[in-house]
């Protein structure tokens, strides 16, 4: 880890979590939150808290903004005025487009900022169910775009290494819409199968429910108030696919009305069966960057190796070359 001083604003699950694995591995560290439950809570569990983000920032050589999403913007901008020199900043959120999140609307002068969302979590909240080890062998999608500082690209991979995750490379724009398939989708069909098992009964009959229903409901557990926020800010994308699902739930329900479709049923869950294990990617040579802020060129081989099922092993500190392992 060569980030140097970490400061985390936002001591929620995400933050909370990166908070405790960066105090057990002795890294510098001081955080915030604007609420003093999740300060006092943090403090409790060993965590140098302080009450502001102006006096977190103020020493910091990386800022990790685990804010919910729409506050991203804001806090940014109060790094930006609390600094009189060169920080860089990354985001966890689970949304990382810069204009969905107005970060483009900044004009920051000191903060470099290169998104990241670390693709692991529960249905938990608040600083009292932040772990040790919640980023271990999970992907870390760090989102940087064209122009982007190699250092500072390094840096948030840096500390995706030093969390024990798997960093990833997408463009925010890409990475909205692959995590619209991921994640955002199964928990609206999450709140989707709790809400009609609710209708149907109230829920009388859920102590009946085997392991699907469970692990398929499990996120519907999590605050209304997150995803509501997460779902709209990624609302195209996420209709888009909500529109797909009509269409293939339609199929099914006129193979099941028909009384000698179950050839046509079998073939339709055929179509969507998973497969169990994958052939695991052959490791490639080192990739050589070439000098100056990342092109686009590059970001595209970066991706193309994300779509292959290749983590980041290493990134050298000045940003010249990465190394490569299977996700």
């Amino acid at each position: 880890m060569q980030t140097g001083t970490i400061a985390v604003v936002g001591l929620g699950l995400i933050g909370g979590s990166v908070a405790l694995d960066a105090r057990a591995r002795g890294w510098p560290l001081v955080a915030t939150d604007v609420d003093p439950a999740q300060r006092e809570a943090a403090a409790a569990a060993g965590i140098a808290v302080v009450a502001d983000v102006a006096t977190a920032v103020e020493g910091a050589d990386l800022v990790v903004v685990a804010t919910p999403a729409r506050q991203v913007a804001h806090v940014l901008r109060e790094v930006d005025d609390a600094r009189t020199s060169r920080v860089l900043a990354t985001t966890v959120a689970s949304v990382q487009g810069s204009g969905v999140l107005g970060i483009d609307a900044l004009a920051l002068e000191h903060v470099v900022h290169v998104g990241g969302h670390p693709m692991t979590g529960t249905e938990r909240s608040g600083f009292r169910a932040a772990r040790r080890g919640m980023f271990d062998g999970s992907p870390w999608i760090v989102t940087p775009r064209p122009g982007d500082p190699r250092d500072a690209v390094a840096a948030v991979v840096d500390l995706a290494l030093g969390m024990r995750a798997m960093p990833v490379v997408l463009r925010p724009d890409e990475h909205d819409r692959t995590v619209a398939l991921l994640s955002h989708l199964p928990h609206v069909l999450a709140y989707t199968a709790y809400r009609r098992l609710r209708q149907v009964d109230d829920a009388g009959t859920e102590h009946l429910a085997g392991g699907s229903f469970r692990d398929a409901t499990r996120v519907a557990a999590t605050r209304p108030s997150f995803w509501s926020e997460v779902l709209h800010l990624n609302r195209a994308a996420v209709a888009d696919l909500v529109a797909d699902v009509r269409a293939d739930l339609g199929a099914l329900e006129d193979v099941l009305r028909d009384a000698d479709g179950a050839e046509a049923l079998e073939a339709l869950l055929a179509s969507g069966h998973r497969e169990v294990g994958r052939p695991r990617p052959t490791v490639p040579a080192p990739t050589v960057l070439p000098a100056g802020p990342l092109a686009a060129d590059v970001l595209d081989e970066l991706e193309l190796h994300t779509r292959a099922g290749l983590a980041i092993a290493g990134w050298t500190p000045d940003g010249s070359a990465v190394t490569w392992t299977p996700l």
